[in-house]
């Protein structure tokens, strides 16, 4: 029902009208009955929507028969989109045109119709020509070249053919860096550990790109040259670096070195946001995350993606409300569900720290519709000096403000043993001065105590720098922000004593 539900909320969104398959219009129709009571909600269950189509739940046959024919014709509607330019790269709505006219050249060559379908396949190469499409473009060449040799039109076939030289060649190039760009980013979008162990060989992986970039003069190769250097100085901590690159990519794409098609706005915006972030230009951050917010089409993985700094931002500013605005969005329909279970358990994470802080701070921001995310963590606890450092810090936080005092002295052994264990080297000064602060406060339990103890190691964690994407998750609260919690919590438990 789940994915009924999502089908036809992108159809009805994207469809073209009138609608080829589906008449929208004719309420007697069951399938449009279906799907008018998927699009209003009106339905949770298959037994729900038996009962509305037939006047009772029992009759499973012919629903499954119903339900089976209009999943079909959901699917096949996709060949039938309006697809949104604005909220999609249009390197994407490209590729779907052409794999549209691909479809239907397909289809003549089967009838035997080949002039017709060379004819469609002209069309599909006229816009992977204007897009830089090398792979289409030589899957496109070589259907018209077997349509030639099936007319028997030699002059045209060999035409093709020399055409199809420089697909090729251009073929391996692509293809050696699409391997290259995938496999070095599957290395580094899990634990921080596996981003410590990439950014050792990152250097490396940028010199072979500007090598095939040099070569081939592809926009496809530099594409991903020009992430992977962002994605460099994002692990290195160099921000203010970051505007540079883009400044560059811009200036190649003005001067038409670059193809346009390639060069996305929304990855740099989304890149610009989190410098903002990171070198700590909150309301900046914000006024720009609300402006291009609507450029990314909602509930796709790239707006969960815009949503995550969105959210850090809101909770690094401290603008709560907004926080419980933006999690409810994305919590909302489940289809967050989409993404991969690191993505979901980082959200999860955002939402129980949100959650803790509203409660701490006895806040009048109502959170209950803010839906959870998933109930277990798998991926989080693995990231011992990444996102399973929050989840500690967020578990002995709960202690604090549960007043539970009788073990701290354990709780407090934990931490050290985390910071000794995870917490090392000059990058990750920041993680471990907070813990150093955590385990005095446990310690001491005592409000003024600890806040004159904690004043040097607070200065020192004011002038510690941000350690780089490598090195450390970002923090879903700045340290200074849960410090300050703590001694109120302190504070709160002496009133009660």
């Amino acid at each position: 029902m789940e994915e009924l539900k999502r089908l036809v909320a992108f159809i009805d969104k994207y469809s073209l009208s009138p609608s080829p398959l589906l008449n929208l219009q004719d309420e007697s129709v069951l399938d449009t009955k279906l799907f008018h009571l998927l699009k209003s909600g009106e339905i949770e269950t298959d037994e729900d929507a038996a009962k509305k189509l037939y006047g009772n739940s029992k009759s499973a046959t012919s629903y499954r028969m119903l339900k089976s024919r209009f999943r079909k014709k959901l699917y096949n509607h996709l060949h039938f989109l309006k697809v949104p330019t604005q909220a999609t790269l249009s390197i994407n709505e490209a590729k779907y045109q052409c794999s549209v006219l691909i479809t239907e050249a397909y289809a003549l060559r089967v009838v035997s119709e080949l002039k017709l379908s060379t004819k469609v396949l002209e069309q599909a190469l006229q816009i992977a020509d204007k897009h830089e499409l090398w792979g289409i473009r030589q899957r496109v060449l070589e259907d018209i070249k077997f349509n030639y040799y099936g007319l028997g039109d030699q002059k045209n076939y060999e035409r093709i053919s020399d055409q199809l030289s420089e697909c090729y060649r251009q073929e391996i190039f692509e293809r050696e860096a699409k391997e290259l760009y995938e496999f070095t980013m599957l290395c580094g979008g899990g634990l921080t550990s596996d981003r410590r162990e990439l950014i050792k060989y990152l250097p490396d992986v940028i010199v072979q790109f500007e090598e095939l970039w040099g070569k081939s003069k592809s926009s496809m190769i530099y594409n991903y040259l020009h992430q992977l250097k962002v994605l460099y100085l994002e692990q290195l901590g160099n921000y203010a670096e970051i505007a540079a690159i883009i400044d560059e990519a811009e200036s190649l794409v003005k001067k038409g070195v670059v193809n346009k098609s390639w060069f996305s706005n929304q990855y740099n915006n989304f890149i610009r946001i989190y410098a903002l972030l990171q070198s700590k230009q909150y309301s900046k951050g914000i006024s720009l995350a609300e402006k291009h917010l609507p450029d990314y089409r909602k509930f796709s993985v790239h707006w969960f993606a815009f949503i995550e700094n969105y959210l850090l931002l809101t909770l690094y500013n401290q603008d709560y409300g907004k926080t419980a605005e933006v999690l409810a969005e994305a919590s909302s329909g489940g289809h967050f569900l989409k993404l991969k279970a690191s993505s979901i358990e980082r959200l999860e994470l955002f939402r129980r720290y949100f959650a803790f802080i509203i409660r701490c701070k006895s806040l009048d921001i109502t959170s209950s519709n803010v839906q959870p995310f998933t109930v277990d963590l798998s991926f989080v606890p693995k990231d011992k000096s990444g996102l399973n450092l929050s989840l500690l810090i967020l578990e002995v936080m709960e202690d604090i403000a549960r007043m539970r005092f009788k073990d701290m002295e354990q709780q407090a052994e934990r931490v050290r043993k985390y910071r000794v264990k995870y917490l090392k080297g000059e990058r990750a000064e920041r993680p471990r001065l907070f813990l150093r602060l955590l385990q005095m406060a446990l310690l001491e339990q005592d409000y003024e105590t600890t806040r004159v103890k904690g004043e040097k190691l607070l200065g020192q964690l004011a002038e510690a720098p941000l350690p780089g994407d490598a090195f450390s998750e970002v923090e879903i609260i700045p340290y200074e922000h849960l410090w300050e919690l703590v001694l109120n919590l302190l504070q709160k438990k002496q009133a009660v004593t």
